[in-house]
């Protein structure tokens, strides 16, 4: 079964005074030319940061049940090249060896190592999520509460409708 993904009220008005970088994530997001402009992408972008975006503004107002799922790992689209994943070295891109002491301990175990790149990497989503966040909240505003399905669902759920 087909499910519709919603479509934004007023796309003018979802892009006035938005700046470059969320301009390049809410068209990543939102279809913006072709039969059906200002409807959710029902695919997610290939774009680490616009993925992140596109599944957060699915959960909450996508009809299909697969997008409803809880986001829980929705952060780890967004892309960082820094971290290291299944192993006990961790060079960021273009350090020198003073970079390198100050950013890790090399006489650390390598267990405490991969602690610290994982500890590190989530303080990094953190960050970039505290952008994120608002293009979410933007695009979600800009589309009718009625057509908010995942919010609908999961208040039912929990109780608050």
């Amino acid at each position: 079964m087909a499910y519709a993904m919603p479509r934004v009220q007023d796309v003018p008005a979802l892009m006035d005074g938005v700046t470059d970088f969320q301009r390049h994530i809410i068209e990543d997001v939102v279809k913006m030319t072709g039969k059906t402009p200002g409807v959710i992408r029902s695919t997610k972008p290939r774009d680490g940061r616009s993925a992140y975006v596109w599944r957060m503004v699915a959960f909450m107002v996508s009809r299909n049940p697969q997008h409803q799922c809880m986001p829980a790992m929705a952060d780890m689209y967004i892309e960082d090249e820094h971290i290291a994943h299944r192993t006990d070295r961790y060079i960021p891109r273009n350090a020198t060896a003073a970079d390198r002491d100050t950013v890790m301990r090399w006489d650390m175990e390598p267990d405490q190592r991969t602690w610290r790149m994982m500890h590190d990497g989530a303080r990094r989503r953190n960050f970039i999520k505290e952008e994120l966040d608002p293009i979410v909240d933007r695009i979600v505003d800009h589309i009718k509460k009625s057509d908010w399905a995942g919010v609908h669902r999961w208040g039912r759920a929990l109780g608050q409708f």
